[in-house]
């Protein structure tokens, strides 16, 4: 890190929600709904209405997080970050794993979504429906900003490219 920059300050009025590839977030011993419940201020029609929209049966509601498979799992965290009370999302490769249906949901309550996010992808398709966002890519240790215009896509490099 830059000298000048040694440090970073959170403003208190930040609320972080941060999905990893892991399942550090969830309690294996409590259900889906419970690990949902946990973080989130939603009612529990509004948390089980957007579980079934990313593809959960009613039944497996309260299910153990632990008998649950890894795409549930995964499935499970995103729901608990995206519907915690987070003002600042900040997402690693969140649709991994998630199934057309899952993903159409994602979309669906990102381009809905009031507060700030940093989303790391490889999901170019996922990012193209996100509405609102500034795009940038990492491309030789450059933020590299792009933008589209009517379907074509226009990227903007910091040093020439090769």
């Amino acid at each position: 890190m830059n000298q000048k920059y040694s440090s970073i300050t959170q403003s208190q009025s930040v609320r972080i929600g941060y999905f990893a590839q892991d399942f550090s977030n969830l309690n294996e011993e409590k259900s889906l709904i419970d690990n949902v419940l946990a973080t989130s201020e939603q009612s529990i029609y509004f948390i089980h209405r957007f579980l079934i929209s990313l593809g959960f049966d009613f039944t497996k509601m309260n299910t153990k997080v632990r008998n649950l498979s890894g795409g549930e799992r995964v499935k499970t965290q995103l729901a608990q970050v995206l519907l915690a009370n987070s003002n600042l999302l900040l997402l690693d490769e969140p649709t991994n794993y998630l199934d057309i249906a899952g993903k159409d949901a994602f979309i669906k309550f990102l381009n809905t979504y009031n507060g700030s996010l940093i989303i790391i992808t490889h999901d170019l398709d996922v990012l193209k429906e996100i509405q609102g966002l500034e795009r940038y890519f990492i491309e030789s240790k450059k933020l590299v900003k792009y933008k589209q215009i009517l379907g074509v896509l226009l990227i903007f490099f910091t040093e020439p490219h090769k």
